[in-house]
């Protein structure tokens, strides 16, 4: 009996020591599993962090891993463009059937479930269904288990991760979570690709400009050194311009009589170029540059092989021209010369390129107005001097035009022998004097105040060339109050106003005023004209320069944006099983890039939320705030994310009846805050909260910022349970 007893025990001991080896096994297999697909996201992440903006390689990482963990053979990732589907990755398909998926093809009937707004759709068995024909994976008569997740961002279709298996085996709810994180990590990798193509076209328009505006700055450096020499300036405006608008040639032609002769030329074909230099051009509709002249703006053909009247056919021969582009030089209405390029294939140019060639053609009549002044008499030496001494202003201040405008007048009134006069800028409705010289003080703060045009500055605004008075006193009486002002209490008498003109609308005048009955030359009108071309100029430079800088600070703004993003899912790939590190690395750069206070994040347990990552310059409120539980209600910034699920910015708490300022924000002076909630399958989970001590609402870009950044903690946050579980 004691021996049966004893034999009793010892089976109870190797029944028990069985199960507990059996569980200990599931727990070993769970967690096998667990770091199999961490193991897989962390490959997925430096995928995606090797290939910036390349979405193939990550797409097939993902549904390589994604497959492989779930115990699929086939399926694909697609992209949804609103009509179609288009396979970017393949997986376990013969040929054919994968280039059938590669090709875009329409919703099915369950595909449209997802665009509707489904989260996935599960088939057990394919041979249960009746198959859309319109499927490619109607040709697939093995296939008999499917799943199909949809790729989501901000609640629209992206595209679809499809996962299948040759036997009847449904997916467990586990292989269709895991596959919804490879899903999201998809979603992920095609927002940093779009990112990324947006930072690269900005770029790509920045070094446009740039390139633009360097080469506008060079030809008026090269312009203000050749005091006496034109050929210089025509030089390089044919080579830059060549250059910058991707021509296989370019020519510019100086008035002569009737005639027009090749001043300056460049080409990538020395023959022609020879033939060109010191050729006589007369105008006409048989070659681009005549048709210019003709018609005084710019002609544009696109293959001058197939135009009707084009008859040049040394271009077309020794030049290999196809598409032509002609530019008129203009002053006074008068086309002074032109420049023209061309392409030896068909390739229109660009608007942007056509504008760059007309300030190259406004700067080209600058430097040959100059340059036939400056021939025409000693005197204009002083012109020229005082031109060059304008540009150099302008070269010395980029984008400040009161020292250019001042220069400009000062200049201007000295060689034109005026007392007194004024630059205006002309807004569409009234003038405002930015620089004057030789009023009183009074008169002064009348011009620097908005007024509006006289009968004057109305015939500019009509299209007159100038406004030429002989005597101010025996004009008609004007009832502008500004104008009234000054005649009744000044000894002027001949005045001059020439507007500011950029295509064609006027933005401004500059005046000159005498004390003496005496008429200004038509050298010296020419010489005010001249003055206003360069203050457009100024003008147009300064609007270039802050596009190019407002440019650049987008550029930077995208790249810092796009920086913190990559660190922070170099922190989640390192960090496998901690969420604090992810979750300060996160907080830091929401403060650094939103300009913030301070910046915690919570967790939602149950009806309240608990403060697990806090980040400020004040290390008191460190202190006081990490670890907080703070009640889901309307009186916290947490609670209140969580109870309207989305996105709340309250501008001024002080001014808010619900918002209860806790001894904590005090400490920071706390006035606008922002909460972005951590989703998960709709619900809130947890927060960002960031605060600024003045009332300063966030902008839109920076909301964008902090919920990618929620995006992100969401993933962490899964990845971390999954792990754990």
């Amino acid at each position: 009996m004691e021996l049966l007893r004893t034999f009793a025990e010892q089976a109870v001991i190797a029944i028990t020591s069985a199960e507990t080896y059996r569980a200990l096994q599931a727990r070993t297999d769970d967690l096998q599993e667990a770091l199999q697909q961490q193991m897989a996201t962390t490959e997925v992440l430096q995928v995606i962090n090797a290939n910036p903006g390349n979405l193939a390689p990550v797409f097939d990482a993902i549904l390589n891993k994604a497959h492989s963990l779930c115990g699929a053979e086939i399926g694909n990732l697609s992209v949804f463009d609103g009509e179609h589907f288009q396979a970017i990755a393949t997986h376990g398909f013969p040929d054919a059937a994968a280039a059938r998926f590669r090709e875009p093809f329409p919703p099915t009937r369950r595909l449209r479930g997802l665009i509707e707004g489904d989260r996935f759709f599960h088939i057990p068995d394919m041979r249960a269904i009746q198959v859309d024909p319109t499927s490619p994976i109607s040709a697939l008569h093995d296939i008999r288990t499917g799943l199909n997740l949809a790729l989501r961002k901000d609640g629209a279709l992206l595209g679809v991760i499809s996962a299948y298996r040759l036997e009847v085996r449904p997916f467990s709810e586990k292989e269709i979570a895991l596959l919804e994180n490879f899903a999201a990590q998809a979603v992920i990798a095609m927002e940093n690709a779009r990112l990324l193509d947006e930072l690269r076209a900005r770029t790509g328009d920045l070094q446009e400009s740039l390139d633009y505006q360097t080469a506008t700055s060079e030809v008026l450096k090269v312009i203000s050194r050749s005091t006496f020499d034109l050929q210089p300036v025509l030089e390089t405006l044919v080579e830059t311009a060549a250059h910058l608008c991707d021509a296989d040639w370019s020519v510019i032609y100086n008035r002569q009589g009737e005639a027009y002769r090749a001043a300056a030329a460049f080409s990538n074909f020395p023959e022609y170029n020879a033939a060109i230099r010191g050729r006589l051009m007369t105008p006409g509709r048989g070659n681009v540059a005549g048709r210019a002249v003709v018609e005084k703006r710019f002609v544009h053909v696109a293959d001058v092989t197939t135009d009707p009247d084009y008859t040049g056919a040394e271009a077309v021969t020794l030049g290999r021209a196809r598409t032509a582009l002609g530019v008129p030089l203009l002053r006074e209405g008068v086309v002074a010369g032109v420049i023209g390029l061309a392409r030896t294939r068909v390739e229109p140019f660009t608007q942007r390129q056509i504008d760059l060639v007309s300030t190259f053609a406004d700067q080209a009549v600058i430097a040959i107005e100059n340059t036939r002044l400056l021939i025409e008499q000693q005197e204009a030496l002083e012109r020229q001097t005082a031109t060059a001494e304008v540009l150099q202003v302008i070269n010395a201040n980029p984008g400040d035009l009161a020292p250019v405008f001042e220069i400009i007048l000062s200049k201007a009134h000295s060689l034109c022998s005026a007392a007194m006069g004024a630059l205006c800028t002309f807004d569409g409705t009234h003038f405002r004097a930015v620089a004057t010289r030789g009023y009183t003080e009074r008169h002064d703060a009348l011009m620097r105040q908005p007024f509006t045009p006289n009968i004057y500055h109305q015939a500019l605004l009509r299209g007159e060339q100038f406004a030429h008075l002989l005597d101010i006193r025996a004009g008609p009486r004007d009832d502008n109050a500004v104008s009234r002002s000054v005649v009744e209490n000044t000894d002027m008498r001949s005045a001059l106003t020439v507007p500011l003109r950029k295509d064609g609308v006027v933005v401004g005048f500059i005046s000159a005023w005498r004390v003496e009955v005496r008429a200004f030359s038509e050298k010296e009108i020419a010489l005010l004209e001249n003055f206003a071309a360069q203050a457009v100029i100024a003008m147009e430079n300064a609007r270039l320069l802050g596009e190019l800088r407002q440019r650049t600070g987008d550029l930077q703004e995208s790249l810092e944006y796009q920086t913190a993003t990559s660190d922070v899912l170099k922190v989640i790939s390192r960090s496998t099983f901690e969420l604090e590190p992810i979750f300060r690395t996160i907080a830091e750069a929401a403060v650094r890039l939103c300009d913030a206070g301070f910046a915690n994040i919570t967790s939602r347990e149950g009806e309240h939320s608990r403060i697990v990552a806090t980040v400020t310059n004040t290390s008191e409120y460190g202190h006081m705030a990490l670890g907080v539980l703070l009640p889901v209600n309307r009186q916290n910034m947490a609670g209140r994310v969580y109870l309207e699920g989305r996105v709340v910015q309250i501008e001024d708490v002080l001014a808010d009846p619900d918002y209860v300022v806790s001894d904590r924000q005090r400490l920071l002076n706390v006035r606008t805050v922002l909460g972005v909630p951590l989703l998960r399958d709709g619900a809130a989970i947890g927060s960002i909260n960031l605060g600024r001590s003045r009332v300063a609402p966030f902008t839109e870009r920076q909301i964008e910022l902090v919920n990618s950044f929620a995006d992100q903690a969401v993933i962490a946050i899964e990845n971390t349970r999954l792990m754990t579980e």
